[in-house]
């Protein structure tokens, strides 16, 4: 079977069933890394902020249903995060070459999440290979240095509450574990308590 059409039927089937592997064979918190560069839909250069205190790079693709809501889960965290220098990068691996009818089940995918951040394209699979990623949707949380603070394998609907914890806490704006293991929402409260703490100063 080829690539392009296997890969799909793998991951998915790699996401349906737990396993102890780290979503990423080749990353592990505090390693460090160099900033990919990245590559939008159309070919378009994706510049990565120079400000940003954290990074999430999520690793989704069109054909994941756990990336739907993956996307839709950081945009909420995005627009909270964001002034306080968070950066949520969508990188899209559904296949090493997209036709139009991928991109344009792509971008029905993220105009479903109300995706606001950038979006990028993984050609050839470059950086999924490099990485060594084991399940689709995962994500790597980053600090300003390159530094991986947390990896979050498959986006399970329970258990992802930790990567969120982390990410709120590589911004400041709570301490590590502080936030309650009530999804997403627990995340994106406490942020807004630490933007209306700040407006307040």
């Amino acid at each position: 079977m080829p690539r392009r059409l296997a890969l799909p039927l793998a991951l998915a089937l790699a996401t349906a069933v737990a396993h102890p592997a780290h979503a990423f064979r080749h990353l592990n918190p505090g390693q460090e890394i160099t900033p990919p560069a990245l590559t939008g839909p159309s070919g378009e250069s994706v510049p990565l902020r120079t400000d940003s205190r954290a990074t999430v790079y999520l690793l989704w693709a069109s054909w994941s249903p756990r990336s739907a809501q993956a996307l839709a889960d950081f945009e909420r965290l995005s627009r909270i995060g964001s002034a306080r220098g968070l950066q949520v990068v969508a990188v899209n691996v559904d296949r090493e070459k997209l036709s139009a009818e991928d991109v344009a089940q792509m971008t029905s995918v993220l105009r479903t999440a109300e995706v606001s951040y950038p979006v990028a394209v993984d050609r050839e699979l470059t950086l999924y290979d490099a990485w060594g990623t084991n399940a689709v949707p995962s994500a790597i949380l980053v600090d300003a240095a390159g530094k991986v603070l947390e990896v979050l394998d498959g986006y399970p609907p329970e258990g992802s509450e930790a990567f969120r914890d982390a990410v709120v806490a590589a911004i400041g704006a709570v301490p590590a574990g502080s936030i309650s293991a009530a999804g997403p929402s627990a995340a994106v409260f406490a942020l807004r308590q630490a933007a209306s703490a700040g407006r307040e100063q």
